[in-house]
């Protein structure tokens, strides 16, 4: 009894050692060294603004303080940098990326071994989001068009991008489960010409942009009354009080079916801008990656800044996003189904 009560204190003892040597261990790693944030698009936008703001900061908390650069690798919607970082990339903890939410779907929907998807996010080492993204369909106020229920059976075109599955995902909602008409017109680069083209009267509507963004970048259109908002999607209201009085799209749902669908298609944007390292990265360093996360995350100067580029700040922990993929790769096979079917809907 005695010799077990011996053994017991010493690893007590021992604790507190073992804690510090594994935290010097990631000191000496980091100490001098360089670690990529690499970012899932081209320059400007809102991936790249998170991504660079990140890199200006986490360096800070990290243990060792290393440097820390961006590095753009757009292509093939965000799969690009997905399939390097889970492949290629270095699995020790200098590698992270800020991928696009929507894509951590194609696995569950389309098999793990569907052409041009070489990830698997269950394995993924994640470190956080940085925001959460409240997708909105907003019309040009001249439609005379106020509510969901008013677009109702009218034919509207809105502007795409062209191959996003998100925007597919928003205006097929709206189109099979409220009866509303909206077609995409594809062939613009992005939200900044989609909004200049309902400007210009080509487009009256833009389906799957956020509100966040037209906020920052448009506040005119909703000071002078120009476009009208119908309707927030998302499995949560935005908190935001601006928003308080668009309706909710899991409001505007009657049938139990239909909200169980637009549930799982939609919980990935509770993680709207995600970091992750790659598969097999050192579970210290992950650890040291997502404390460093959290506590950038708090940082007066990285919230400053943030205010000052107009970017919202919602963080989800690593922890948190590896519950809700494990949530979400649970659904049932004739959910997915059906949430697949939703996305493909013409």
């Amino acid at each position: 009894m005695k010799l077990r009560q011996l053994i017991s204190a010493a690893a007590l003892l021992l604790t507190p050692a073992l804690h510090a040597a594994h935290a010097d261990a990631v000191v000496d790693f980091y100490k001098g060294r360089t670690v990529t944030v690499y970012i899932a698009s081209g320059p400007g936008g809102g991936y790249d603004g998170y991504g660079r703001l990140v890199a200006a900061y986490i360096g800070a908390h990290l243990p060792g303080h290393p440097d820390v650069i961006a590095q753009n690798m757009s292509g093939a919607g965000g799969r690009t940098l997905a399939n390097f970082l889970y492949n290629k990339a270095a699995q020790d903890g200098t590698a992270i990326g800020i991928l696009q939410a929507p894509i951590i779907m194609d696995p569950l929907l389309y098999g793990k071994n569907s052409e041009g998807v070489l990830y698997d996010p269950l394995k993924f080492s994640w470190i956080g989001s940085i925001d959460s993204f409240t997708p909105i369909a907003v019309v040009w106020g001249s439609l005379g068009i106020k509510t969901v229920a008013d677009a109702q059976g009218k034919e509207i075109k809105f502007g795409s991008s062209g191959g996003d599955v998100s925007e597919r995902l928003y205006a097929n909602i709206l189109n099979t489960m409220l009866g509303t008409k909206f077609v995409a017109v594809a062939g613009y680069g992005g939200s900044a010409e989609i909004a200049l083209a309902m400007e210009r009267g080509e487009v009256p509507a833009f389906v799957g942009w956020y509100w966040a963004g037209m906020k920052r970048t448009k506040p005119e259109w909703l000071e002078k009354h120009q476009v009208n908002v119908l309707v927030q999607f998302g499995i949560a209201p935005d908190p935001d009080p601006d928003s308080k009085n668009i309706p909710f799209i899991m409001d505007l749902l009657k049938d139990a079916g239909d909200k169980q669908v637009v549930h799982v298609a939609l919980s990935q944007l509770q993680m709207a801008r995600p970091f992750t390292a790659p598969p097999n990265t050192p579970t210290d360093r992950v650890t040291a990656l997502r404390a460093a996360f959290d506590a950038m995350a708090t940082d007066k100067d990285f919230l400053a800044d943030a205010k000052k580029q107009q970017l919202d700040i919602a963080p989800f922990g690593g922890a948190q996003i590896d519950g809700l993929l494990k949530d979400m790769y649970a659904t049932p096979p004739e959910l997915v189904a059906r949430v697949k079917a939703a996305m493909e809907a013409k």
